[in-house]
């Protein structure tokens, strides 16, 4: 009995630190698709944008950043209204479905407006059991084929737009880190000179790889500003000043919150408490029915967890109560009653 009863305890307890990784990850997405965070993402990862400045890119990022709220399975993503900030439809057979992170659409004025679609992922795990970049085509391709319908119609498909993917991997081997690395669509001539001028470069992904210390990436870099950012053992206020300091970069109060909650939550030493009380279960000699079962369970407190809280803070965004909802993130009951007035959870009796 006495047993059973530390494996539940362990089980709640994993379920609990798996609810504020997915709360984490929420907030590290919202700082994501701040615009100015954004435009220096872009500049230095779109070639069509390395000859403007932040400011310049910044307008032409159109509408708000659409986060966690389009599908990525086929015959979801193009049912949104439009993907570049004016909100998408009620998909009530989305759900559970996975959503890319963030979507937006940027408008460079050149001689004809060139529209660029791009997603954002933040990626914890380089290596997640499977091969990462195989993941980033697919995303992008996924892009690519929902834009029919939408984008164009029938057999337009000059009217297609480019679609960048930008992966930011922030736990990575230490050979692999500090590294950008580019997978686009290349012509070759494998016999005579062609002298045509086809559009094919419609798809590019790029993996930004992190790990370690904000200090081991050179000043001003956008590597270093990252790093920093998302570093889980650099406190809050010191954040702040890099970014606001180094970098320029206005700390509006939205930003501000989601930083300070974001450090708050201590993602760094959560999730090394969180594998070794796996660790520690499976030397205690858990056996494998059960330790199924916590994997199972820790696998869907984590899905549900995540997707509680995007609903929550989509809603809660769109009545513009943003400061209730950071209000909500060191206070479980507070957390709970928002959950309950938006029908997220059923009333208690």
């Amino acid at each position: 009995m006495t047993k059973i009863r530390q494996q539940s305890t362990f089980l709640e307890k994993s379920l609990y630190e798996a609810e504020d990784v997915a709360q984490y990850d929420v907030h590290a997405k919202n700082i994501l698709a701040n615009k100015e965070l954004l435009a220096r993402i872009f500049k230095e990862t779109i070639s069509e944008t390395k000859d403007y400045s932040i400011k310049e890119i910044e307008q032409m990022i159109e509408g708000m950043p659409e986060i966690i709220s389009v599908p990525l399975e086929p015959c979801l993503t193009n049912k949104t209204k439009k993907i570049h900030g004016e909100g998408t439809e009620d998909l009530v057979s989305g759900e559970g479905a996975t959503y890319f992170d963030i979507i937006t659409r940027l408008r460079i004025p050149e001689k004809e407006v060139i529209e660029i679609i791009v997603n954002i992922e933040a990626q914890k795990k380089y290596d997640p059991g499977y091969d990462i970049v195989t993941r980033g085509v697919y995303y992008a391709a996924r892009l690519i084929s929902s834009q029919r319908d939408r984008d164009f119609a029938g057999s337009n498909y000059d009217d297609l737009k480019k679609v960048y993917s930008r992966w930011i991997c922030f736990d990575t081997k230490r050979e692999l880190r500090n590294t950008i690395t580019q997978y686009s669509i290349k012509r070759e001539d494998l016999y005579g000179k062609y002298a045509g001028e086809e559009r094919y470069d419609l798809l590019s992904v790029i993996f930004i790889r992190l790990g370690g210390a904000y200090t081991d990436y050179e000043n001003k870099s956008l590597q270093r500003l990252l790093a920093a950012i998302f570093s889980a053992n650099l406190p809050a206020k010191e954040k702040k000043k890099i970014i606001s300091t180094e970098y320029d970069i206005l700390m509006t109060r939205e930003m501000e919150t989601e930083v300070e909650a974001m450090g708050d939550l201590g993602y760094g030493m959560l999730q090394e408490s969180f594998e070794q009380g796996i660790e520690r279960g499976i030397e205690q000699g858990i056996e494998r029915g059960i330790e199924q079962g916590i994997e199972q369970g820790i696998e869907q407190g984590i899905e549900q967890g995540s997707r509680l809280k995007d609903d929550l803070f989509m809603a809660m965004k769109k009545d513009n109560r943003l400061d209730d909802y950071a209000k909500s993130v060191q206070n479980k009951e507070y957390y709970e009653k928002l959950l309950r007035e938006y029908g997220l959870l059923p009333n208690e009796q």
